[in-house]
């Protein structure tokens, strides 16, 4: 329950922050914005403020419908350019029944409108392209906040890596940053993140001494592992076998010198921004290679991970305490940042590519029937993959 609920906030941290880059950005260059949504409709229920009457108005999910149901085919008829298109008089906030994203309805975003100053599509394409990325930037600055606190709390850090000046470093421990999927310690139950406190009944210091330890460990003998998981000391009982990878007796474990680094507010600003900046390029890089394999023939779907799989993530990194958490949430950041920037119909970056295909044609838009059309089958495909994503994650659950 505990990591649905801290799963629910961290996803509503991200939706929120990248649609208010939307939002802010279509107000301050003056395009109307119908709806801020959390989740997707059918909605549960919405707000929005009368501009007359200053009165809040609460709408219940029997009108979830119209604003998001407008007969586009409508305005290409000449009598619909003055016919009233808004159900309601100003922005209406919304919670709806599909928790997995959000939305900002914008006037005019799909072509329609495009006389009225307040449209999207009446905009110059620089400042549609600067709405459309606005919420890539709301996510990478997001992850650059998270992480500037992070460094100003303690952030999680491998101690073998070069530490900023005026670091101060506290809480170490080894810790378990690998566990080969079905090797014997996965088998036992032993989950990343786990710090280990004795092999054999004997304490580590660090982690060339715990890996020593493991090392001289015989597929004939068990070994005892004990470790700290949250507040609890969990012992294990592990039979090593020969580790393909390594070509040696070995129980399929990972470990490292961590600790939390604390730096003061003034370098840990700078520091946060350039974490985001490293962050960033490695995830690119992991990107690519799933790029590179999918083309090879392995399955993309191993590779990744659904809501279900990032839920499990968000629960484990919160177990291990308010700092992983918030480098964990800084991580999905810039992974919902870049996934929306690739060129992909019905994504940020897909709508970017039309805005800068109409401007390599001097202002020539693609037809808005196909490019619809477009939006709508690349979404289709996106939540099957999603779909095909979450039920790999149950299986690996199961």
């Amino acid at each position: 329950m505990i990591t649905l609920i801290v799963f629910i906030a961290v996803l509503a941290l991200l939706v929120l922050v990248h649609e208010a880059g939307h939002f802010f950005v279509a107000r301050r260059a003056g395009v109307r914005v119908d709806e801020f949504g959390f989740g997707f409709p059918p909605r549960l229920f919405g707000i929005y403020r009368d501009p007359e009457t200053k009165k809040f108005v609460v709408l219940g999910p029997r009108r979830s419908q119209k604003l998001l149901s407008h007969d586009h085919r409508a305005d290409e008829k000449p009598e619909a350019k003055h016919a009233p298109y808004h159900e309601f008089p100003a922005t209406v906030y919304s919670i709806n029944s599909i928790p997995l994203g959000g939305f900002v309805k914008i006037k005019g975003e799909e072509g329609q409108h495009k006389d009225d100053r307040d449209s999207f599509a009446h905009k110059k394409p620089w400042v549609r392209s600067l709405i459309l990325s606005a919420g890539v930037l709301m996510n990478v600055a997001l992850a650059a906040v998270l992480l500037s606190i992070g460094f100003m709390v303690g952030i999680p850090a491998i101690l073998g890596d070069e530490l900023p000046n005026g670091a101060r470093v506290f809480n170490q421990k080894v810790e378990i940053i690998e566990v080969l999927p079905g090797g014997p310690a996965s088998v036992a139950g032993v989950l990343i993140g786990d710090s280990v406190v004795n092999v054999n009944g004997e304490a580590v210091a660090d982690q060339k001494e715990a890996f020593d330890r493991l090392s001289t460990a015989s597929p004939a003998g068990d070994v005892q592992l004990d470790v700290r998981r949250g507040d609890t000391i969990q012992s294990f009982v592990i039979t090593p076998t020969v580790i393909t990878e390594i070509g040696r007796p070995g129980i399929g474990v990972a470990l490292a010198d961590t600790a939390l680094v604390r730096l003061p507010w003034y370098r840990a600003i700078p520091a946060g921004i350039i974490a985001t900046g490293t962050f960033f390029v490695e995830i690119l890089r992991a990107f690519g290679t799933i790029i590179v394999n999918a083309f090879r023939g392995a399955p993309v779907t191993e590779q990744l991970s659904g809501p279900v799989g990032i839920a499990v993530m968000t629960g484990q990194a919160a177990r291990l305490g308010f700092s992983y958490l918030l480098q964990f949430t800084a991580i999905l950041s810039l992974n919902l940042a870049l996934v929306n920037i690739l060129p992909i119909p019905a994504l940020d970056g897909g709508r970017l590519l039309f805005v800068a295909i109409e401007k390599a044609r001097r202002g020539k838009t693609v037809p808005k029937g196909f490019e619809r059309a477009l939006h709508a089958a690349a979404f289709a495909l996106l939540l099957f993959l999603v779909i095909i994503v979450t039920a790999k994650d149950i299986s690996r659950l199961f």
